[in-house]
């Protein structure tokens, strides 16, 4: 007992265990760039509008006056954080990220939403955001939460592409579509930003990031401000405003602090990274954030057709606390998926 006792206090950035399944660990390149939706221009904001969160129906409660109630547990506490940490008091129920592209066509990772029964267990909400300062988001209108009509198409590659296109119930009428590049050519040094749900937090702007390299597997690679739950959240080329890509795969950096006995019961912090705009050493210990590229969803989009127009009631999946959990699983080992 002892041995293990002093493995597990040298062990180097052990990993915040959350209730089940490892915890979203942020990867920050050097200064954190993430922002709340209130702190960022209106341009981003209205972008912000078009992303969706993803929560297992199951966490959520509709109430009798048109509501529906989030979960509402404390990122810090969930995940024993220390007290100084970013956003330790917001909410952290989301599991994944994603976006509309069009009127009732969503995109997220392929290791979101994995099957059709799993994509019935899933809702997407609109909204989930902090609008002022000190104000957590603890409910949204009925009308900004979806369900999944069909599994339209999907890939998923441990080191390659990872999508999956979503037909939800019903057409979203007051959330434009984002617009994606249709001529997409990533290029080292592109400069980029992303909007997505870090650790499952409110919507986060995370900004001045830059492709770092390009893969001939269907995915760069960028110095992104990101968490586990970010998986999904569309990467935009910060010139254009396009949709590049979509977040898939990252590093985690939260490390136990104490003295080395201790450590084992210590709260966690975030270890920063200073890496390059571009071109990480190998030496570095910087990789970047994997972002599948848009050109086959583009593909999947024009074979989709047209919007339904039906409303349809999603199948609850019992099991889907478990399995909203259970993704998280590839936020450790050699795959950390987002």
């Amino acid at each position: 007992m002892l041995a293990g006792f002093l493995l597990l206090a040298a062990a180097p950035g052990l990993r915040a265990a959350p209730r089940l399944g490892p915890a979203p660990e942020p990867t920050i390149y050097g200064r954190d760039n993430r922002y709340d939706v209130y702190q960022v221009r209106r341009r981003l904001r209205t972008l912000a509008s078009s992303t969706l969160s993803l929560f297992s129906w199951k966490s959520l409660v509709r109430n009798k006056d048109g509501w529906v109630s989030l979960p509402s547990a404390a990122y810090g506490k969930d995940y024993k954080l220390e007290s100084g940490e970013r956003f330790y008091n917001e909410p952290d129920g989301a599991f994944c990220s994603g976006f509309l592209v069009g009127p009732d066509l969503a995109v997220t990772a392929g290791h979101c939403v994995t099957s059709a029964k799993d994509c019935g267990g899933t809702a997407f909400v609109f909204g989930y955001s902090v609008g002022r300062a000190n104000s957590n988001p603890t409910s949204v209108p009925a009308s900004e939460v979806y369900g999944c009509s069909a599994l339209v198409a999907r890939k998923y590659q441990d080191d390659g592409e990872d999508w999956s296109l979503v037909r939800l119930n019903r057409p979203v009428p007051d959330h434009p579509p984002l617009a994606l590049d249709r001529d997409s050519h990533p290029r080292v040094g592109e400069p980029l930003f992303m909007i997505g749900y870090p650790s499952g937090l409110p919507a986060k702007v995370s900004e001045d990031a830059r492709i770092v390299s390009i893969s001939a597997q269907g995915y760069f690679s960028a110095d992104l401000d990101d968490a586990a739950g970010s998986s999904g959240s569309p990467v935009f080329d910060a010139r254009t405003d396009l949709v590049e890509g979509i977040l898939v795969r990252g590093e985690g950096d939260f490390v136990k602090h104490g003295f080395f006995l201790l450590r084992p019961f210590g709260f966690y912090h975030r270890a920063s990274k200073i890496c390059p705009d571009s071109g990480f050493a190998p030496d570095s210990g910087c990789s970047g954030e994997d972002v599948s590229e848009v050109g086959p969803v583009l593909r999947a989009l024009s074979a989709a057709g047209p919007a339904e127009s039906a409303e349809r009631r999603p199948s609850v999946n019992l099991a889907s606390a478990k399995n909203a959990l259970g993704r998280f699983k590839s936020a450790a080992g050699d795959f950390d998926g987002r």
